[in-house]
């Protein structure tokens, strides 16, 4: 990352009650993804990798976003909470979220 300007990162964790939760989920977001995609990258966001995370019976997804400056984060915000208001409602989900600072990248055609 350069140095001077390291890209803000929001990595989130979800963890649903039961599997049609997150099916809901899921379905609410397909619905919106493409359209709501579309006002965070004209705002700023840089990507967004979704995972599906193997914590035992445990039902978790994970989100990382990385912004391309905190005025990227600041106009994003909003968009997320509006994205919240129409997928979340009626989801059992406990949502913890850690924002930082890229401080290391490596990829394959680094060596």
């Amino acid at each position: 990352p350069d140095a001077e300007h390291p890209p803000l990162t929001n990595a989130s964790i979800q963890t649903f009650a039961t599997e049609a939760d997150r099916a809901l989920h899921d379905e609410r977001w397909l619905g919106i993804e493409k359209e709501t995609m579309a006002t965070l990258e004209a705002n700023g966001l840089g990507s967004f990798k979704s995972i599906k995370v193997w914590k035992g019976q445990q039902i978790v997804d994970g989100a990382i976003f990385e912004y391309k400056s905190a005025d990227a984060l600041k106009s994003c915000m909003p968009i997320w909470k509006e994205m919240e208001a129409v997928v979340f409602p009626g989801v059992a989900v406990k949502t913890v979220a850690y924002r930082g600072v890229v401080t290391d990248i490596w990829h394959t055609d680094d060596t």
